[in-house]
């Protein structure tokens, strides 16, 4: 395998750093992969937004609160497709 040179470390410093750059761009682009709010729900299941609240109430899928910081309605898209299916 051999050693690690600057020259390497260098270009293995680059290729995170591009990497995670990229990561970090498509995030922002398209937050809706990851996390739906009550109106994104409404508009992509095509029902009304007090029928989904009921459903999200019966089967306890909280809002999405990392560190216990509160961002509102804001849930992910896995418990939802998995309450939903």
């Amino acid at each position: 395998m051999g050693k690690f040179t600057k020259k390497g470390d260098r270009y293995i410093r680059k290729l995170l750093v591009v990497g995670m750059t990229s990561r970090a761009v498509m995030a922002k682009r398209s937050p809706h992969q990851r996390f739906l709010t009550t109106t994104t729900m409404m508009n992509e299941f095509g029902q009304p937004r007090n029928a989904l609240l009921l459903k999200l109430k019966a089967t306890g899928v909280m809002p999405f609160r990392p560190n216990g910081e509160n961002f509102g309605q804001l849930y992910l898209r896995r418990d939802i497709e998995a309450m939903l299916s």
